[in-house]
């Protein structure tokens, strides 16, 4: 009997849970519809740019002893990962770079001397002859530099069981070592263009993980971690992959807000523009404008402008916003013109660019 009650009390706190849910869904005075914009790339390049290299130009690693320590043995790993890693994110920039019919030529320079490939003088500032140098000997309108690839580990140990099988094949529970290595990988990417000596572009990223794995000793633990080496691997590609794509322009989500209180007509247009009807829910909208209160109108304006964003025309957007902020000024109308015009802007760059859009990944 108490069992039925308890489970009564549960499903009547459900059903209120429910109940009220669908009430202040209801009462909303807004919804919201997502608008899938395409940004332009965050670098831009001039049109001229046909042949690119692809350099590394991070810092050589300092000797490392020759101890056995666990240190000594995560540093030495950590070295030869770093020597991987950098490796793997310039092929993977290269292939990336291939696929931009803008460009002709795409160009690993594996055979640049470290020296050369130093563009930094100690006071940070950079060697453009050297710069120029590579370029006019490959023929390269542009320079892609590999910056930094950097990565550290800091080391952890405790005791742990770890199973195992005697001579008759039992498995038991042994007396072992769980280690632990907190890795930081960072890389840095530069793009230099030497006919007017510009930095085009400056990109760092960083990304942190964690490693476990046990052994019956902190040695073993860390030959166990063969997955670790080849995330570490997989990270490079992606970076040098992530920092192609800075080339090309990208889809993003907008998510917008209209009324669907506030005037007769409203919530049928709001389910109407939920429909994918936009052209009947406007003409709901339009309705509104002929309303005696500012505040409707303005809502009815913003309406409009949202449903004109939606089917891609900002400069019509921008207008019937405009016309809510002179209705009813407040911060939301204010700020919605404001991404408006950015959204303008953006639209104006991403034509300028010409690019040879690759299809977006959906």
């Amino acid at each position: 009997m108490l069992k039925n009650i308890c489970l009564l009390c549960n499903f009547i706190k459900h059903l209120i849970a429910l109940i009220l849910l669908i009430n202040i869904s209801a009462c909303s005075s807004t919804q919201k519809v997502v608008i899938k914009a395409v940004e332009p790339s965050p670098v831009n390049l001039a049109n001229d740019i046909k042949n690119v290299g692809v350099i590394n130009n991070s810092q050589s690693i300092s000797a490392i002893s020759k101890g056995l320590s666990l240190n000594q043995q995560v540093e030495r790993q950590d070295n030869w990962l770093r020597k991987k890693g950098a490796t793997a994110a310039l092929q993977s920039l290269v292939q990336e770079l291939k696929k931009d019919e803008r460009f002709t030529e795409v160009m690993l320079l594996s055979d640049v001397s470290v020296e050369q490939a130093g563009f930094l003088n100690d006071d940070a500032t950079v060697k453009w002859h050297e710069i120029e140098s590579i370029c006019d000997e490959n023929k390269l309108d542009i320079l892609f530099s590999l910056a930094h690839y950097d990565m550290g580990s800091k080391v952890s140990l405790k005791k742990s069981k770890i199973a195992s099988q005697n001579m008759m094949r039992d498995k038991t529970q042994i007396n072992g070592q769980e280690i632990t290595l907190e890795t930081l990988v960072e890389n840095g990417w530069k793009i230099y263009y030497p006919k007017y000596q510009l930095i085009i572009d400056e990109f760092t990223y960083n990304e942190e993980f964690v490693s476990k794995a046990k052994g019956i000793n902190p040695a073993e633990a860390l030959k166990a971690m063969q997955f670790r080496r080849d995330s570490i691997i997989q990270k490079g590609k992606l970076a040098g992959n992530t920092y192609g794509k800075r080339l090309q322009p990208f889809e993003r989500d907008i998510y917008r807000t209209y009324f669907v209180k506030g005037s007769e007509g409203f919530q049928e247009a709001g389910e109407l523009m939920q429909a994918g009807d936009i052209t009947d829910a406007q003409r709901l909208w339009f309705l509104g404008l002929k309303n005696d209160k500012a505040k409707i109108r303005a809502r009815a304006c913003h309406n409009l402008a949202v449903s004109s964003e939606f089917q891609g025309n900002l400069e019509e957007a921008l207008e019937w916003a405009l016309k809510a902020k002179n209705n009813h000024a407040n911060k939301d109308s204010e700020m919605y013109v404001s991404e408006l015009e950015n959204r303008i802007t953006k639209e104006n760059l991403l034509k300028a660019q010409q690019f040879s859009i690759v299809k977006l990944s959906r």
